[in-house]
């Protein structure tokens, strides 16, 4: 017997979430991702060309807006290269969503990439306010 798998991003509210539970109401395994710790777990870094497409993005759309302070800066370091040295590579997701797919009992949660599992230890332990501040600190941006 075939089993049927469904990957879902943005699973941690809106479509995202109720995509996730109508396919698994409908018997499909579910992988769901998402980017808020508190519903799951958060992926780390990886190394794709995604930094300089979104560093683009980002610079073309608030380069003269009240954001543009806080623009460059996440631009600056989405191109840094530090998220280079600080990122995982692709495979390793390609490895976990395998391992996923295959295993027996699949984890509910995965904590892939660098810095993943740090991460959702300081939105864990960290009120919001404080781990936004540490974020805006890592991306360079000041508060403001």
């Amino acid at each position: 017997m075939s089993r049927r798998v469904a990957l879902v991003t943005g699973a941690s509210s809106g479509i995202g979430e109720a995509t996730a539970v109508e396919l698994a109401d409908a018997g499909i395994t579910v992988y769901a991702a998402a980017r808020r710790v508190e519903r799951m777990a958060e992926p780390g870094g990886f190394r794709s060309e995604w930094s300089g497409v979104a560093a683009d993005k980002v610079r073309a759309t608030s380069g003269t807006d009240p954001y543009a302070a806080q623009g460059r800066a996440v631009a600056e370091s989405l191109t840094s290269g530090v998220g280079e040295r600080m990122s995982s590579p692709p495979e390793l997701i390609g490895r976990t969503v395998r391992r996923a797919v295959t295993a027996r009992r699949p984890r509910t949660r995965y904590a892939v990439g660098f810095g993943a599992k740090p991460l959702i230890a300081a939105h864990t332990v960290l009120p919001d306010r404080a781990f936004d501040a540490v974020m805006r600190r890592v991306m360079g941006v000041r508060k403001g």
